[in-house]
């Protein structure tokens, strides 16, 4: 009887084995689903410049002869690429150049929301450009720690 048990048990477990063996390999050796079919057409703005109230003066002066918008997205990493050149533009062209950033998060970045939330919350502090930096210096992190995390020392209220 002692034996049948063993039996019966080592043949479920391996039955279990090869059940749990046969669900990895398929899921390995299933075709992966494309990234594009997972991304939502992007929206066109018909009236984009309807948008341009909601955004803050990132640097230069509204007033300048020439005004860029950056729709931007904090996790993006592209946009975090955009940010230095935007800036070297504006020390390049003192007075001449002026940004506005409007949040623009995408659906498909999990943080750009609150980052953007967080980011208005800075702006109440007159601090929105040194948070705006902050989210693209550490844009690696985001999610990870708290959105006080980002603020530079001395300016947590």
């Amino acid at each position: 009887m002692g034996k049948l048990i063993d039996r019966v048990v080592n043949l479920t477990l391996t039955a279990a084995v090869l059940i749990v063996v046969a669900v990895l390999v398929r899921r390995e050796l299933r075709p992966a689903k494309s990234v594009a079919a997972r991304q939502p057409a992007p929206r066109y703005l018909e009236r984009w410049r309807d948008a341009l109230p909601g955004g803050r003066l990132l640097m230069g002066s509204p007033a300048a002869p020439v005004l860029l918008v950056e729709f931007g997205d904090f996790e993006c990493p592209f946009c975090r690429r955009l940010a230095p050149v935007l800036e070297a533009a504006e020390q390049a062209h003192q007075g001449k150049v002026g940004v506005i950033y409007v949040h623009y998060p995408l659906e498909s970045h999990r943080f750009a929301r609150p980052a953007a939330r967080a980011a208005e919350c800075a702006a109440l502090q007159s601090r929105f450009r040194q948070f705006h930096d902050a989210l693209f210096h550490k844009q690696d992190s985001l999610g990870l720690k708290s959105w006080a995390g980002y603020c530079p020392r001395g300016w947590r209220g």
